[in-house]
C-alpha cells in the first residue's frame, strides 16, 4: 500500500511542472495570437483607407473635366485664354498634385482638317501641326493644353487617337457620354529620361444643345474631349504623402493594369524590387523591399473607375510587422514558467501539502483563464467603430462596444435595425453601395449616420466582404469626421479671409518651396514686379531674367539674396537693398525673407518698393555733398547758438573766419561780443533779437578783429528754430568773408565812376537799361543826336514809340526783337545789330545801326549796353556807289554787246578768208585774228555774265531738256581739242540717271563747258573725265552728282584759296601760258548757286584736279513713267557711244544727228547744207538763237549751188547770239562752209 501511493507522490512534481508549461504555452500563443490579429485589423484599416483616398482622388479629378465640360457649355466659343483662366484658377499643383495637365482633345473630320490648321496657325502658331501625320479618315488634336509651359508644349498638336490604348479610352467616352480611364501609356511629355507609366481621363464634349442620348447621336455631334493627363508615381505620392508618411517604410502598395496584378510593371510601385540607382532615394524615403522576402499580410482588390478595372495589391513590409506587440504574451510565458517552476520546487519541498499546492496550481491557471477573457473582452472593446452588416437584408449583424456607444443605442436595439435605420440614404441607394462594397470595386464611402438622439455626424466608412459562418457580410470600420469637417470648412473660411488679407497686404509676398521655387505669390508683388502671377510662378525669385544690383549699383550675386540667406542660414534676414534693372529702368526693393517651418514650404519673403526712398535719398545725398562743397569751395562757415547756455557752435571754417583756432574749445558768447567791432556789434544783436521776436531770419554785415589786430567782414545770416510751442530754442546761420568783395567793391565804385566818365565822354550814342523794361540812362552824345531825355523816354517801349512813330514799322521791330530775346534765351550768344530809321526829338530821320550786349554779369534779360551808330551818311555814300555800280555794269553789258557785234564779222570773214587761196604770211595773219577775236569774244562774253551777275539780272530759266542731248554736245564740243593733245576723253554716266528733266540746260552746260574747257587747257596728258551718277531718284526729282576729274597741273592750297576771286589767276605765268580772264569759275559758282549747288574741289599739285557737284532737278512727266517702270522692271539700255562709253573724236554733224555719215557726203554739197540747216533748225527750235530770216535764205539757196548761200550766211551771221548758241554749233558752221570752199571753189 505504502509502495503504491507513494510513486504517484513521488511523480506529482513533475506531473505539476509539465502542466504548468503546458498552461503557460497555451496563455502564451494566444496572447501572441491576438496581437497579430489586432495588427491584422489595423492592415486592413490602412489598406481599406488608402483605397478609399485612390478612389476618392480620382473622383475629385473627374470634377475638373466636368467643370470644363461645363465651361464650355455655358459659352458658345472658349477662347484659349479663358480656359487657361479657368485652369488658373484649380491650382493644380497646389490642390491636384500629380496632374500634368489639363486639356481640350479637338475631334477633326477629315474634310475640315485644313481649315483647321489655317484656324490654329492664324492664332499665332505658324508651325502648328497634328502629328504623327498618317493617313486616315478622322484626326484629333490637342488644341488647348494647360499650364502651356514646360513639357506640356511637346502634346501641342498631338492625335491621341492614332495611339491604340488611348483611341479605346476615348471610343469608350463617346459611346457611353460618360468618364472613361485609358490604360498604362507613356505620356508625350516624358523625355527619353525617368520615362514614368502613365494614363488619361477623358469626357465626352459634345455640340452644344446638339442630341447625344444613343451611341450614333453621340458620334455624330461629337465636339472633343476634354482630357487630364497623370503621371502615376506623381499622382500616387501625392495621394500616400497625405496619408500616411511611413507609408514606404510600413506597406508596399502596386498598382496594376487590368483584372490582375501582371508580371511586367505595374502601374505604381511604392517600394521597386530593384535599386533606385546609385545616389538615388525613394520619394518617400521607403526602405527598398528585396525580392524573395515573405511578407505577413496581403491586401488584393480590383477596382473599376470609370470602366477601367486596376489591380491594388498592398503588401505589408518589417517595418510594419514590427509594430506586433508581443509583450503580454511574454509576460504570460514568464509568469507561467515561473510559476510552474514554484509549484515544482512546492511540490518537492512539500509532498505531504499536495492539496494545497493543487490549489496554488488551480488558482494560476485560473488566473491566466480570466487574463485571456480579458483581453478578448478589450479585443471587442476596442475603440474604432466597426459594424458587420448583412449585404442583402441591410440589417445590423453586430456592432462592437465603441459602435453602442457612439450611436447611442442599448447593443440590443442596436442589432435590431437595418443600416438604413441609421443612413438617410435610399434603401436602393445603400444597397447598391453595399454591393460595390462586397464587389470590392469601392471601398471608401463618406456619409451621414443617424445617432439615437436624432443628431447627424460626417463619417468615413471603410467596407469590404468578409466571411463568417459560410455567408458573407460587410465589415465596416467607421470614423466619425464631424469634427475634422468643421475643421475642414473652418479652414477654408479662415484661408479664404487670410488669402483675401495676403491678396491686400500693400507688400510684396511670395512663398518658394524647398528648393527655392516660387509656388505662391500676392497681387502686390505682381504690381512691384510688373509681372503676371503665371510669369512669377513659371520663374525662380530673383530669377536671370533680370539684373539684380546691390545698392552701390554692383551686381549681387546670388549667395547675397535675402531668400538664399534665409534658405540656408535658416534664420531670418531682414532688409537687404537690392535693384532690378530691367530695360525701363530700376525698381529698388527692400526685401525681407524667413525660413518657413511648414515641411512643403521654403522660405517667405516680403518686399516693398524703395525705388522713391532711395531717390530721395540719393537727392538727399547729391544735396548734401552739394551744400558741403558750396561751403567749403565758398568759404562758409556754418554756425549755431543755443539761447540756454548762451553757447556757440562752430564748425572748422568758423574758427578760421574769426582767425582763431579749433583746439581753443567751445566759444562762449561773451567770447564773441568782445571780438566783433564795438560800431557794429548793437546792431547785430538787435537784429537777432528782431528776428526771435518776429520774422525768425536775419541778415546783417559785421566787422571782427582777428589776434594779429586786422579787421574783416563778415556776412552773417541766421534762422531761428523753434519747439512745438513756438517759442525761440537757437539760431542756425552761416558766415561768409567778404573782405576781399568789400574792397573789390570799393575798387569797382572807383571803377563805375571812370566808366561813366568815358561814357559821358563818348561821341557815340549810348543807353544803358533792362532789355525789355527801363531805360537807366542816356549819355550826351544820344541826346544830342537824337535830341531825346531821360524824361521823354523812361522805358524801351516810350522810345519805340518816339523813335519808330508808323505803327506797322514798329510792329516788325518788335517781333525782330522778341525773335532775337528768344533765340539768345534757346541757344545762347548775342543780339544781332539792326539798321533801322529813328525819328529824331525834331522830326528829322536818321539811320542808325542798334547794337545791344549784356552788360558783365548780367543774363540776357538784366541790364544792357545799346549803341546807336549813326550811318546816315555811310547810307547815302553807299548808295551813290552802288548806283555807279549800276551804271558801270549796264555800261559793260551794252559796250560787250556793241563789241560783239563787229567781233562775231571779224571771226566769220577771218576764217572765211582763211578758205582761200592766200600766201603763208597772210594766212598766218588771218589766224592770229581769228585766234584773237575769238579769244576776245570769250571775254567779251565772260566780262557780259559777270556785270549781269553783278547786277542782279542773271535769272535760271525752268524747262525741259534731254540729258542725253546736252552730253552729246559737250561730247562733240571737247572731242576735238582733247583728240588734239591726245587725251582719254571720257563721259560716263550711271544706268539709274534720269534723262528727262526740267532745268536750266543752258546754264548747267555753261558750267560744265568751264569745267571741262579748263581740264583740257590745264592737261597734257592723261585723262579728262566727266562722271554723271544719281544720288537719289524720288517720285518727282531725282538729285545728280556731277564729277570733272583730270590729270592736269592740280592746284595748291594756296591757289585753291583765291580760285573764285573776279580776274584773279593762280599766277601771272597761268595767264601767259593758257590766257584766260579769270572769271570762269566766278561766273560758273554763281550760276551753280542760282541752281542750288555748290563746288567741291580736291587738287593736288602734279596730280590733278577734281570739281564736283550736286544738283537737284525735277522729272518730266514722261521720264516719272519711265522711272516708275525701270524701278519695277530695271535699267533701260544705255545708249550707244555715250553712257558708260570711253570717249573718242566726234564729227560734230555725227554727234548731233547720231548718224554716221557717208562716204560721199563731202561731194553732195547742196544735200550736206541741206542737212545742216535741219540740224541748226532742230537744235535752235524755240531757243531763238539764229533769226528765222537766215534759216529761211538758207533754204532757199541751197539749190543754186553758188555763191548765194554764203552770201547770205555771211550777211546774217553777225546777228547769231553766240554766248548763247553752243560752241558745237560754231564750229559746225565753221567746218560746214570751210568743207564747201575747199570742195567747189565757185562757192
Amino acid at each position: 500500500m505504502r509502495r503504491d501511493g507513494y510513486l504517484p507522490t513521488r511523480l506529482l512534481p513533475w506531473l505539476v511542472l509539465v502542466a504548468g508549461l503546458v498552461v503557460a504555452y497555451a496563455s502564451w500563443s494566444n496572447a501572441r495570437q491576438d496581437a497579430l490579429e489586432h495588427l491584422a485589423s489595423e492592415f486592413e484599416f490602412r489598406a481599406n483607407e488608402t483605397l478609399g483616398a485612390i478612389q476618392d482622388r480620382l473622383h475629385r479629378q473627374e470634377e475638373i473635366l466636368l467643370g470644363a465640360v461645363g465651361v464650355f457649355n455655358a459659352s458658345d466659343t472658349v477662347s484659349r485664354e479663358e480656359f487657361r483662366d479657368y485652369v488658373d484658377t484649380l491650382n493644380l499643383q497646389r490642390r491636384y498634385p500629380g496632374i500634368q495637365g489639363v486639356g481640350f482633345a479637338r475631334w477633326i473630320p477629315a474634310h475640315e482638317k485644313a481649315a483647321h490648321l489655317d484656324r490654329i496657325r492664324r492664332e499665332g502658331f505658324p508651325n502648328y501641326r497634328i502629328w504623327p501625320e498618317d493617313d486616315r479618315e478622322t484626326w484629333t488634336s490637342i488644341i488647348y493644353l494647360e499650364p502651356f509651359t514646360d513639357r506640356n508644349l511637346r502634346a501641342f498638336g498631338y492625335d491621341m487617337y492614332s495611339e491604340p490604348v488611348r483611341r479605346v479610352a476615348m471610343e469608350r467616352a463617346r459611346d457611353r457620354g460618360e468618364l472613361a480611364i485609358s490604360g498604362k501609356v507613356a505620356l508625350v511629355q516624358e523625355t527619353e529620361q525617368d520615362v514614368r507609366a502613365g494614363f488619361l481621363m477623358y469626357m465626352p464634349l459634345y455640340v452644344k444643345h446638339a442630341a447625344h442620348a444613343t451611341p450614333d447621336e453621340r458620334r455624330r455631334n461629337l465636339l472633343g474631349w476634354i482630357y487630364a493627363s497623370f503621371r502615376m508615381d506623381d499622382l500616387m505620392l501625392g495621394i500616400l504623402k497625405n496619408h500616411y508618411e511611413d507609408m514606404g517604410r510600413s506597406l508596399r502598395l502596386e498598382i496594376h493594369d487590368g483584372d490582375s496584378p501582371a508580371p511586367s510593371a505595374p502601374l505604381f510601385d511604392s517600394n521597386p524590387a530593384t535599386p533606385l540607382g546609385v545616389g538615388a532615394s525613394d520619394p518617400l524615403g521607403a526602405n527598398v523591399e528585396m525580392p524573395g522576402v515573405e511578407t505577413a499580410f496581403r491586401f488584393e482588390r480590383d477596382i473599376e473607375i470609370a470602366g477601367h478595372r486596376w489591380s491594388v495589391v498592398i503588401r505589408s513590409l518589417p517595418g510594419f510587422e514590427a509594430r506586433q506587440t508581443n509583450e503580454r504574451a511574454k509576460y504570460l510565458a514568464i509568469l507561467g514558467g515561473a510559476g510552474t517552476l514554484a509549484l515544482t520546487l512546492v511540490a518537492w519541498l512539500l509532498v505531504h501539502g499536495r492539496a494545497r499546492a493543487l490549489r496554488i496550481a488551480t488558482e494560476l491557471t485560473h488566473e491566466l483563464s480570466e487574463s485571456e477573457t480579458r483581453y478578448r473582452q478589450a479585443f471587442e472593446a476596442n475603440s474604432a467603430i466597426k459594424l458587420m452588416v448583412d449585404p442583402e437584408t441591410g440589417r445590423i449583424v453586430d456592432a462592437n462596444s465603441a459602435a453602442v456607444a457612439f450611436y447611442g443605442y442599448p447593443r440590443e436595439q442596436l442589432l435590431a435595425l437595418s443600416i438604413t435605420d441609421i443612413n438617410p440614404l435610399p434603401a436602393e441607394e445603400m444597397r447598391r453601395k453595399m454591393a460595390t462594397a462586397v464587389a470590392q470595386t469601392k471601398l471608401y464611402f463618406q456619409f451621414q449616420h443617424r445617432l439615437a438622439s436624432g443628431d447627424l455626424r460626417d463619417v468615413e466608412v471603410y467596407s469590404g466582404p468578409v466571411s463568417v459562418g459560410g455567408r458573407t457580410l460587410v465589415h465596416s470600420i467607421v470614423h466619425d469626421i464631424t469634427g475634422r469637417r468643421r475643421i475642414e470648412a473652418a479652414l477654408l473660411a479662415s484661408e479664404t479671409m487670410l488669402r483675401t488679407i495676403y491678396d491686400l497686404l500693400p507688400m510684396g509676398i511670395s512663398i518658394t518651396d524647398r528648393l527655392g521655387h516660387i509656388i505662391d505669390c500676392n497681387r502686390a508683388s505682381e504690381a512691384l514686379l510688373s509681372i503676371t502671377r503665371d510669369e512669377h510662378l513659371r520663374r525662380d525669385y530673383d530669377g536671370r531674367e533680370w539684373a539684380i544690383l546691390r545698392p552701390d549699383g554692383s551686381p549681387m550675386p546670388p549667395e547675397e539674396y535675402a531668400s538664399v540667406r534665409a534658405m540656408v542660414e535658416q534664420r531670418t534676414v531682414r532688409d537687404v537693398e537690392m535693384g532690378i534693372a530691367r530695360p525701363e529702368g530700376v525698381t529698388w526693393l527692400s526685401v525681407s525673407a524667413m525660413p518657413s517651418t511648414h515641411p512643403d514650404y521654403g522660405v517667405v519673403i516680403a518686399f516693398v518698393d524703395i525705388t522713391e526712398r532711395k531717390r530721395a535719398e540719393e537727392t538727399l545725398r547729391q544735396l548734401a555733398e552739394r551744400l558741403q562743397l558750396a561751403t567749403e569751395s565758398g568759404g562758409i562757415g556754418v554756425w549755431e547758438w543755443d539761447f540756454g547756455d548762451n553757447r556757440l557752435i562752430w564748425d572748422a571754417r568758423m574758427y578760421a573766419l574769426y582767425g582763431r583756432r579749433e583746439e581753443d574749445g567751445v566759444v562762449a558768447y561773451a567770447a564773441w561780443r568782445e571780438w566783433v567791432h564795438p560800431e557794429d556789434l548793437t546792431r547785430i544783436e538787435a537784429g537777432i533779437e528782431h528776428a526771435r521776436q518776429e520774422c525768425d531770419l536775419f541778415r546783417e554785415t559785421l566787422r571782427v578783429y582777428w589776434p594779429d589786430g586786422t579787421l574783416h567782414h563778415l556776412a552773417v545770416s541766421g534762422k531761428v528754430i523753434r519747439d512745438a510751442v513756438d517759442a525761440p530754442q537757437r539760431i542756425i546761420g552761416v558766415n561768409r568773408d567778404i573782405t576781399e568783395r568789400q574792397r573789390a567793391e570799393a575798387e569797382l565804385r572807383e571803377s563805375e565812376a571812370r566808366t561813366r566818365a568815358i561814357i559821358d565822354a563818348s561821341p557815340v550814342p549810348l543807353a544803358i537799361g533792362y532789355a525789355m523794361r527801363d531805360i537807366t540812362y542816356l549819355n550826351p552824345a544820344f541826346v544830342a543826336t537824337f535830341g531825346y531825355t531821360l524824361e521823354d523816354i523812361p522805358t524801351w517801349a516810350d522810345w519805340r514809340l518816339h523813335a519808330y512813330p508808323d505803327p506797322e514799322y514798329r510792329h516788325w521791330i518788335e517781333n525782330v526783337l522778341l525773335e532775337d530775346l528768344a533765340r539768345i534765351q534757346r541757344e545762347g550768344g548775342t543780339f544781332e545789330p539792326q539798321e533801322l530809321n529813328v525819328r529824331c526829338k525834331d522830326g528829322t530821320i536818321r539811320t542808325v545801326v542798334i547794337a545791344r550786349a549784356a552788360l558783365p554779369g548780367q543774363t540776357f534779360e538784366g541790364v544792357h549796353l545799346a549803341t546807336f551808330h549813326d550811318v546816315t551818311e555811310l547810307k547815302r555814300a553807299q548808295e551813290l556807289a552802288e548806283e555807279s555800280a549800276h551804271i558801270k555794269s549796264e555800261f559793260l553789258a551794252n559796250m560787250s554787246h556793241e563789241i560783239r557785234t563787229p567781233m562775231n564779222a571779224i571771226i566769220g570773214l577771218s576764217q572765211l578768208a582763211q578758205n582761200k587761196p592766200l600766201s603763208p604770211d597772210v594766212r598766218d595773219d588771218l589766224e592770229t585774228i581769228y585766234r584773237s577775236s575769238r579769244s576776245l569774244l570769250r571775254i567779251l562774253n565772260d566780262l557780259l555774265d559777270y556785270s549781269k551777275i553783278e547786277a542782279e539780272r542773271m535769272t535760271i530759266e525752268r524747262a525741259d531738256f534731254d540729258l542725253d542731248d546736252l552730253l552729246k554736245t559737250l561730247q562733240a564740243l571737247f572731242a576735238v581739242a582733247a583728240d588734239e593733245k591726245s587725251l582719254d576723253f571720257r563721259i560716263e554716266v550711271a544706268p539709274d540717271v534720269p534723262r528727262r528733266l526740267i532745268g536750266d540746260a543752258l546754264r548747267l552746260q555753261q558750267v560744265l563747258t568751264n569745267l571741262l574747257g579748263n581740264a583740257i587747257k590745264f592737261t597734257e596728258q592723261g585723262r579728262v573725265r566727266l562722271a554723271v551718277s544719281a544720288l537719289a531718284i524720288e517720285e518727282t526729282q531725282t538729285r545728280l552728282r556731277w564729277r570733272v576729274e583730270d590729270s592736269g597741273i592740280g592746284m595748291s592750297p594756296e591757289t585753291l584759296s583765291s580760285l573764285f576771286q573776279p580776274f584773279t589767276q593762280a599766277d601771272g605765268s597761268i595767264s601767259r601760258r593758257f590766257g584766260g580772264t579769270g572769271l570762269g569759275l566766278v561766273i560758273s559758282r554763281k550760276l551753280l548757286s542760282l541752281m542750288g549747288g555748290r563746288f567741291e574741289i580736291e587738287s593736288t599739285p602734279g596730280i590733278g584736279t577734281t570739281f564736283a557737284f550736286e544738283l537737284t532737278l525735277e522729272l518730266t512727266a514722261a521720264e516719272r513713267f519711265d522711272t516708275g517702270h525701270r524701278q519695277r522692271n530695271g535699267p533701260d539700255s544705255v545708249p550707244d557711244g555715250l553712257r558708260q562709253a570711253p570717249a573718242r573724236t566726234l564729227d560734230p554733224i555725227a554727234a548731233l544727228t547720231d548718224e554716221p555719215r557717208s562716204a560721199d557726203a563731202t561731194s553732195a554739197p547742196s544735200e550736206t547744207l541741206v542737212e545742216l540747216a535741219a540740224q541748226i533748225e532742230a537744235l535752235l527750235s524755240g531757243m531763238d538763237l539764229i533769226p528765222d530770216q537766215l534759216l529761211e535764205e538758207l533754204e532757199a539757196t541751197v539749190p543754186a549751188r553758188d555763191e548765194a548761200l554764203y552770201r547770205a550766211f555771211r550777211r546774217h551771221i553777225d546777228q547769231i547770239d553766240y554766248r548763247k548758241a553752243s560752241v558745237c554749233l560754231e564750229q559746225l558752221v565753221h567746218r560746214k562752209l570751210t568743207q564747201l570752199d575747199t570742195d567747189d571753189d565757185s562757192q
